[in-house]
């Protein structure tokens, strides 16, 4: 029951009610100018794990963690939780909601993750179509900051400067 109702809520972290209604009669999801530009503050987080169990564990935590201080997860992909402020209008984070996130899971996981973050101007919105939700966001060195959380051993962190 708690799934079934986080799945509902979900769509409306990135739609307005109204929207939401309409896309569940089949309507498109987003009217209006799809992608939008602006400072994008990103928190890549990799999740050590020694068994399906674990890695789900961590990721649950993680983004708790990331819920605490107001950042959207906008995608797992394996053992990488994607996360970012300033990609949603209706979630403005405070000037340091990034940095008390990093501290707070350095502290919280230790060793059981590797951190990159940073701050980027880029891209964000529905890159898919319009009847589907690929809510994501881009910036001009994308591939340098997930190149470095490869680099990094379990337990470091390290920023991207803008």
């Amino acid at each position: 029951m708690f799934a079934e109702r986080k799945r509902k809520k979900l769509p409306g972290q990135y739609l307005s009610p109204d929207r939401v209604k309409v896309a569940a009669k089949g309507g498109p999801l987003v009217v209006g100018p799809k992608i939008q530009s602006g400072r994008i503050e990103f928190v890549f987080v990799l999740v050590r794990a020694d068994s399906p169990q674990q890695l789900e564990a961590g990721i649950e935590l993680v983004e708790d963690a990331a819920h605490k201080y107001d950042a959207v997860v906008q995608h797992v992909v394996g053992p990488m939780v994607v996360m970012a402020f300033g990609t949603l209008g209706s979630t403005q984070p405070s000037a340091t909601s990034r940095a008390r996130l990093v501290s707070n899971m350095q502290e919280q996981f230790g060793r059981q993750v590797r951190i990159v973050h940073g701050v980027a101007g880029g891209h964000f919105g529905n890159f898919g179509g319009n009847r589907s939700i690929h809510y994501t966001f881009t910036f001009p060195r994308f591939a340098e900051a997930l190149a470095a959380l490869g680099r990094l051993e379990f337990g470091q962190t390290e920023e991207k400067p803008e």
